[in-house]
């Protein structure tokens, strides 16, 4: 099963909700630098002061740290608020969320093994550890340990690795799957935050194509191909200066 976020899902990342922070919080969030939203210290920026300042410091990718920008995974549950397409693969012991914005791999076990608890993980992953159940109609998917450098959306909240992050997945008809998350970390965040109500909708199997074969794109953020665009272009475009040569210089 293939299926597309739709467009407000996209627009709104998470949640338009303003998050509360604990002291580690806000110093987490203040280290990271999106490109997403509208432009920090501009006059749109300053015209619309009901939204929350993640929505309203966005730098240019060139002097951004958004780690998605070199090309590492971008986790949960960033991946699946991009509007790309991604496919729901299910195995009798497990479901695989694949991905097209980066060609990623998320593995939602349905086995019956216990979720773990944050400070039963010692080593963190990008896609972290998720466990799968059904309750009536609804998938319900917990997961932790994800590594503190993704972020929550493409606004750069973060997560700290004590980060829970519960999903409910409803088919609300043949077309359409509902999505409600919410996400708990006591280490950043002063109480649960909810995120905004998400829909994707199913994709006909020959939607996609390429060179007439049908399947999702293998759209891969590869280091040989981003690192050449961030020296030709990005940089450029970002800093005013003009593009090194091959050898940096």
């Amino acid at each position: 099963m293939a299926a597309a976020a739709d467009a407000a899902t996209a627009a709104s990342g998470y949640s338009f909700e303003f998050p509360e922070f604990t002291p580690a919080g806000q110093a987490a969030f203040d280290r990271n630098i999106p490109s997403y939203g509208r432009a920090n210290g501009s006059a749109d920026a300053k015209a619309h002061p009901e939204e929350h300042i993640g929505r309203r410091r966005a730098q240019p990718p060139a002097l951004g740290n958004d780690s998605y920008g070199t090309c590492n995974p971008m986790g949960m549950p960033r991946a699946i608020l991009y509007p790309d397409p991604l496919e729901l693969i299910a195995l009798p012991d497990r479901i695989y969320q694949h991905f097209e914005w980066g060609y990623g791999l998320r593995t939602i076990w349905t086995d019956g093994r216990a979720q773990l608890k944050p400070d039963d993980i010692d080593l963190p992953r990008w896609w972290g550890y998720a466990t799968g159940r059904w309750q009536g109609n609804t998938l319900v998917v917990e997961s932790s340990g994800y590594d503190e450098r993704t972020w929550i959306d493409y606004f750069g909240y973060p997560h700290s690795d004590q980060m829970v992050l519960h999903e409910e997945y409803t088919r609300t008809n043949f077309d359409t799957l509902e999505l409600k998350m919410t996400i708990t970390d006591p280490k950043y965040y002063m109480k649960p935050w909810v995120g905004e109500t998400k829909r994707m909708h199913l994709l006909p199997k020959d939607f996609i194509k390429q060179s007439g074969w049908p399947s999702l794109l293998e759209d891969l953020c590869a280091p040989a191909n981003e690192n050449e665009f961030n020296r030709v272009i990005r940089d450029p475009a970002g800093t005013g200066k003009p593009a090194a040569g091959r050898n940096g210089r």
